[in-house]
């Protein structure tokens, strides 16, 4: 069974930081996602430019300078209904650039939520990045998770969650 770990950092450098230690102790690129809110688009300084342009999203993707490279997949500053101006990479990113996830589900929330994460916390992550914070997402198996959580607490990460089972929907989304 795939576990969803949820790593909450008050320091964006820091979860950044954490991503090339995922990838080496063996965590695929694409199973790793990182978002922070980008208020002002001070980490978007962080995409090379040379990038392509999503009209209807306002994505723009590239990769991180100095230091990361090729380690996170997707990386992009976009906006994700509810939850505006982002920095992202991995799945989540991917997923709402192309607009298949932010589409189906229309929120980040509704993205933490086809994750596995039970509704009432991905509200809480959601509001932690209205805030300020950071996350790292790592979809793992059983026998990587305690590796997982304990990269992320090297990591500084203030609070890391493990989330199992399927999807919880809300009553509305269910059909």
């Amino acid at each position: 069974m795939t576990t969803t770990i949820v790593g909450v950092f008050d320091d964006f450098t820091a979860a950044v930081n954490a991503t090339p230690d995922l990838v080496s102790a063996g965590f695929p690129k694409e199973t790793i996602s990182v978002v922070a809110q980008d208020h002002k688009g001070e980490y978007a300084k962080f995409l090379n430019t040379e990038t392509s342009s999503d009209v209807g999203s306002n994505v723009t993707t590239g990769a991180v300078v100095g230091g990361l490279g090729g380690l996170l997949v997707g990386l992009a500053a976009l906006a994700i209904p509810g939850l505006g101006p982002v920095i992202a990479a991995g799945p989540l990113a991917t997923a709402f650039a192309g607009a298949a996830l932010g589409a189906a589900t229309g929120s980040f929330v509704g993205a933490l939520n086809g994750l596995g994460v039970p509704e009432f916390e991905a509200k809480a992550y959601d509001q932690g990045v209205r805030e300020g914070g950071t996350l790292v997402i790592v979809r793992a198996e059983e026998n990587q998770v305690p590796q997982a959580v304990e990269i992320l607490r090297q990591h500084r990460a203030i609070q890391v969650d493990q989330h199992r089972g399927q999807t919880v929907r809300s009553p509305e989304d269910r059909v």
